[in-house]
């Protein structure tokens, strides 16, 4: 994995793609940040009957993948592989990876109140999660991680 991650940094921070990554590490997140406190304002405004799930799950995710993240401290692969990360980030706490999980859970949910807005946002979150993977920022296992959490508790 170490030369993996070697030479898709040499790859990414000598071409152009370091600008596209960047851009995709700031601004993948954005359609949920938008999309989900209105979706929650309208769950609410409706008296609808999914604001619980809609709610409680993105909520109890964010807290159990801070906690995991605390416990298992995790380093990040710049800080492992010596590598220059695409955006500066903090150190360490790299698994799962909180962005990935939180945005797949939130396109899960949507897909019980949009079908349409759900596949979107389900794209929108794989592309979360392969920018946080090219900028250096997380292991792919991290990613596999926190998709894996999010549809565990989506299922159930």
């Amino acid at each position: 994995m170490k030369t993996f991650y070697i030479k898709l940094n040499k790859f990414i921070i000598s071409t152009k793609c370091r600008k596209i990554v960047n851009f995709l590490i700031t601004y993948s997140i954005l359609p949920f940040i938008i999309i989900y406190p209105i979706t929650l304002l309208y769950l609410f405004l409706t008296h609808s009957p999914l604001l619980f799930d809609t709610f409680f799950k993105p909520a109890f995710l964010f807290l159990a993948i801070t906690i995991s993240r605390y416990l298992i401290n995790r380093e990040r692969p710049y800080e492992r592989y010596k590598i220059r990360p695409v955006k500066k980030h903090k150190k360490g706490k790299s698994f799962p990876s909180r962005h990935s999980a939180s945005a797949l859970i939130i396109a899960l949910i949507m897909l019980d109140i949009n079908v349409t807005l759900g596949h979107i946002l389900i794209i929108c979150a794989l592309i979360v999660g392969l920018s946080r993977i090219l900028g250096g920022l997380h292991y792919i296992s991290d990613v596999a991680a926190g998709f894996l959490f999010s549809i565990i508790l989506y299922i159930f």
